[in-house]
């Protein structure tokens, strides 16, 4: 060690500590700067969360009050498919299901058709009630209630007012009741009870849920086993709406009524006593589970529901009608039977009032004729002449030939070319030639092909020399209309 040295660090100058000093005062002033900050926002974040629970016990409190007419309240319930995520209310009761949203919010109002917080576009609000609806549309439908009675619902606190915006309905916490009573009586108790256990059992209450949010007269019940669904013993009976879970008759001696299911035998048994005392339209808001799937099914292209008459397949076709209306879609709902449009659309105006100017219920011809009036050539559509054209055609060309010596009425051959040539828009004879004839009574060989294209081009020589139109010319038209056009005049079509 050298001479004069010290082992012993120097003192820091008085100067050099009060920088340090200085330092560490700047770096508490920091952390308390943003401890700060962070309690500002939580109190801020904990008065709008009190603020929306307040909002939320106020619209549970309304529709407890409703539970003396049959309808009973789920609150604070998990978000199917998801783990943490909750839906704020769920309402089961005589007019349908309800999946309700609901917003304590200072401002707000519905402008262009859209939802705004102020300034502030809402519409992923409107989005994540739809999408919270379409879990629960699908719990509901695997027991047999069609999506097209699950509703979404955003509920603002203390408004008043009712506006729809596509599917869901935006309504004032004040309007609530009385939107919700006007949708008349649309499931039976039984329904009601079956639904509730169901969800119960699906979108179980969220953790910390308060007890007692229950209505205190509906105590929670034990959830009642799924009935075995068997397809292969189904009627066309069974393919009709079928009720929830039955409250069995006490037996005979005064014993008290045990809670449970009828046998399946009964439970159809039952069904069809109910379904003869009701008209038609209670038999159009419940369905068999197997036809529930079908209303919202997704495919990626046509889609054909095949069934033996009386098995529901116009009642499957008017609930898809109302759950497309229901997204906001276009919906043209067609027969070939004329008089089947006034029968559906007023069926479905009591199904679902405010859905049905979404749907055109028309046949195919009036839809063809009324593209014609929009290309000013509805005076050309004539089908009584066209007609004495074709009559004309087969004296000259079709009674000579091999099909005036096969005994077939000379309809049969006008009818062969509405149907099968132009029916199916053939513009050859090869393609007629090779054509499987699906439908037709009397096979065709070459010779009678050939006979039938020649009598075919004179009719078409004849009519399109005096500009008349028939109906496969208008049904053509329409056709390549539709195809040139940028968008679509419907966005489904639903064909019964």
């Amino acid at each position: 060690m050298s001479p004069g040295r010290s082992d012993v660090p120097a003192e820091p100058s008085a100067f050099g500590q009060a920088v340090l000093i200085g330092m560490e005062i700047d770096g508490v002033q920091r952390q308390v700067q943003h401890l700060t900050d962070l309690l500002r926002e939580l109190r801020r974040s904990q008065r709008a969360w009190e603020s929306g629970a307040q909002g939320e016990r106020d619209v549970v409190r309304v529709l407890v009050g409703m539970d003396d007419a049959g309808w009973r309240v789920l609150p604070d319930r998990r978000w199917p498919g998801t783990r943490r995520a909750n839906i704020d209310v769920l309402v089961v009761g005589p007019g349908g299901v309800f999946v309700v949203d609901v917003k304590n919010w200072r401002e707000a109002r519905v402008d262009g058709g859209r939802l705004w917080r102020g300034d502030e576009d809402a519409e992923d609000e409107l989005r994540k009630v739809t999408d919270q609806t379409a879990a629960v549309e699908q719990v509901l439908a695997d027991a047999g209630l069609p999506p097209t009675e699950v509703v979404p619902l955003l509920v603002l606190a203390g408004r008043r007012g009712t506006e729809q915006l596509d599917r869901v309905q935006v309504t004032g916490e004040l309007d609530l009741t009385r939107n919700l009573v006007r949708r008349g009586l649309r499931l039976e108790p039984a329904v009601v009870e079956r639904a509730l256990a169901c969800l119960d059992e699906a979108c179980p209450p969220m953790r910390g849920t308060a007890v007692g949010t229950r209505p205190v007269d509906s105590p929670r019940r034990a959830r009642p086993p799924r009935p075995a669904l068997t397809p292969t013993v189904l009627t066309p009976t069974a393919l009709t709406p079928t009720a929830l879970t039955p409250t069995a008759a006490a037996p005979a001696g005064g014993a008290p009524a045990q809670d449970g299911l009828f046998s399946r035998d009964e439970l159809w048994r039952e069904l069809v006593d109910a379904a003869a005392r009701e008209p038609i339209e209670a038999w159009m808001t419940w369905l068999h589970p197997m036809q529930a799937r079908l209303v919202c099914r997704r495919s990626s292209g046509p889609a054909r529901i095949r069934g033996a008459a009386g098995t529901g397949k116009t009642v499957v076709a008017l609930h898809r009608a109302k759950y497309l209306a229901a997204r906001g879609d276009r919906v043209l709902f067609t027969s070939v039977v004329s008089t089947l449009g006034p029968v559906n659309r007023a069926l479905l105006a009591r199904m679902a009032p405010e859905h049905v100017g979404r749907i055109d219920f028309t046949t195919v011809d009036v839809l063809a004729v009324r593209h014609l009036d929009e290309r000013g050539e509805r005076a050309s559509y004539q089908q009584k002449i066209a007609e004495n054209y074709f009559w004309l055609a087969w004296g000259r060309v079709g009674l000579p030939s091999v099909l005036g010596r096969l005994g077939v009425e000379p309809k049969y051959w006008l009818d062969e070319i509405a149907t099968v040539i132009k029916g199916r828009g053939l513009t050859s004879f090869d393609q007629y030639a090779e054509l499987v004839r699906i439908g037709r009574s009397m096979p065709l060989q070459p010779t009678h092909r050939r006979a039938v294209w020649d009598l075919y081009e004179h009719y078409e020589r004849l009519r399109m020399a005096r500009g008349v139109l028939d109906r496969g010319d208008v049904l053509l038209r329409a056709r390549d209309q539709a195809r040139q056009r940028s968008g679509g005049e419907f966005d489904a079509v639903i064909v019964d």
